[in-house]
């Protein structure tokens, strides 16, 4: 299993490598979300050969949905970032797996829809595409996990599985439209969350940037516990950066590269929880825990 780790400062490379990251991540500022560093194509072509040179693995994530209007520009990153040789594309939206086939570079792609990947049939048709890589949904436990990459030996199959996880997406700017509904200042740098209205002591995170809205999970996730089993059958795992502090981040990968994970969790255990990994919740909307 292969540490993903996402770039948050350009000057940071060594240090990401250094403890223990197999693949770096950097995003788009035109069609990557709630994106950590966006970067131009021109950077995004910059960070590729640099990072290519130390040397390591490098993606690039465009996990925007893709809309009509965008398909020429993005035909054009693409075509000109493929050139550049990054050892992979990271997408969540099914039209940019298909501009890569077309392009007849389908092994670089790595379909991360987020929820959708939960069972055989979401990755069969994959095949039409010849895409052979893949993030499993984080919302299944893990004996489904299991069955579903042992079931699927032929993918590639990763997760992300520690960091604040995002639960809903949405292409409409939600903040800032229903500020303006109730004639609110909207302030584009300052910290939102949402309560839901049957789990009042819950509180998600909102993120709005030019692609939209996403909400996520009340805790951040860790996998510490069934680390073990995924370093046996996954292909990588992703560490998620947002609302994490640079050393926290850092203390994850460590965390994971090493085995060592006490002392991370005796620091942020309060911020964290392990998911539905080893608990399968079986709350429908509205039901309270």
């Amino acid at each position: 299993m292969e540490i993903v780790a996402i770039v948050k400062n350009l000057s940071e490379i060594d240090e990401l490598l250094a403890l223990g990251a197999n693949t770096l991540v950097f995003e788009s500022d035109r069609f990557s979300r709630s994106a950590v560093l966006p970067l131009s194509k021109d950077k995004l072509i910059s960070a590729i050969n640099t990072t290519k040179a130390k040397p390591a693995k490098v993606y690039i994530r465009l996990n925007t949905i893709i809309k009509e209007s965008d398909l020429d520009e993005l035909k054009v990153l693409l075509d000109e970032i493929l050139e550049a040789e990054p050892d992979g594309i990271v997408f969540h939206d099914l039209t940019i797996g298909v501009i890569l086939n077309k392009m007849g570079h389908p092994e670089k792609g790595i379909y991360q829809p987020g929820t959708f990947n939960t069972h055989k049939h979401s990755l069969a048709f994959l095949t039409n595409l010849k895409i052979e890589r893949a993030t499993i949904s984080k919302e299944i436990t893990m004996d489904k996990l299991v069955n579903l990459i042992k079931n699927n030996p032929r993918f590639k199959l990763s997760l992300i599985g520690h960091g604040s996880i995002d639960m809903f997406y949405s292409n409409r700017k939600m903040l800032s439209l229903y500020h303006e509904y109730k004639g609110l200042a909207y302030e584009s740098d300052a910290k939102y969350q949402i309560a839901e209205k049957s789990r009042h002591t819950e509180f998600y995170p909102l993120i709005e940037d030019q692609s939209g809205t996403s909400i996520f999970r009340p805790k951040k996730l860790h996998s510490f516990k069934v680390i073990d089993t995924f370093k046996a059958l996954l292909f990588e795992f992703f560490i998620e950066r947002n609302q994490m502090t640079d050393t926290e981040y850092y203390q994850a990968i460590k965390a994971y590269a090493s085995g060592d994970y006490f002392d991370f969790l005796r620091q942020y255990n309060d911020e964290y929880d392990d998911g539905v990994f080893t608990d399968e919740t079986f709350l429908r909307k509205g039901e309270a825990k």
